[in-house]
């Protein structure tokens, strides 16, 4: 993505606003994670774990996200072709969810129109500027949410998003949607976008 193509995206999001998410089952065993999505429809499986990648991979969208020590995995689910992994660490101090879905309106589009569900669900104060991110070489979106409501106690958020474009023409949202203690703690959810690959390498390549 260039600078203006950028800013230009940045804009619309800025005049669309005007200035859903899923959460899967509990963890199941910290480092060996689950080999297949536990399906809420009749479709085929889009995550799938790679023992030798020690990754999840999306074929669909071209994209696969790495596991690392200490975080416990939940079986991926699908359903509507919307594919979920849910990630813990400590218990569920650290909560995180990661979703692949097929776009048809465009990523500013779509993240302007999630900015208004949180604007309206937790309030104009406790959702912070959009703002630029970058995972693997690609860029998105972030955005942080000041308050999160779990069981009345207050946690932070911070959701990230992504497009990936297939060679099918088909374009992808993947969003990564974290909530958390603290603050300082951000810094250890940043950490999760350089599992991220996006390659061409052993899909093929994609369009540009």
């Amino acid at each position: 993505m260039s600078y203006s193509t950028g800013s230009r995206a940045l804009t619309i999001i800025l005049l669309l606003v005007g200035c859903s998410d899923e959460t899967p089952a509990t963890p199941s065993a910290e480092k060996t994670p689950p080999k297949r999505n536990v399906l809420l429809d009749a479709t085929a499986a889009d995550l799938t774990f790679s023992e030798r990648a020690g990754a999840y991979i999306h074929k669909p969208s071209q994209t696969q996200f790495r596991i690392s020590q200490g975080w416990q995995v939940s079986p991926p689910q699908m359903k509507d072709r919307v594919s979920s992994l849910r990630l813990q660490r400590n218990g569920d101090e650290f909560d995180v969810t990661l979703t692949w879905s097929p776009m048809k309106s465009e990523l500013a589009e779509v993240v302007a129109a999630e900015l208004k569900l949180f604007r309206q669900r937790y309030g104009e104060d406790n959702v912070g500027l959009i703002e630029r991110a970058e995972a693997g070489g690609k860029t998105g979106w972030t955005v942080d949410l000041a308050s999160e409501a779990d069981n009345e106690v207050p946690r932070r958020g911070r959701v990230y998003w992504f497009e990936s474009e297939a060679t099918n023409d088909r374009r992808w949202k993947i969003k990564l949607r974290a909530s958390f203690p603290q603050v300082a703690d951000a810094a250890e959810i940043d950490k999760l976008l350089t599992h991220f690959d996006w390659t061409e390498r052993e899909y093929g390549p994609q369009r540009r």
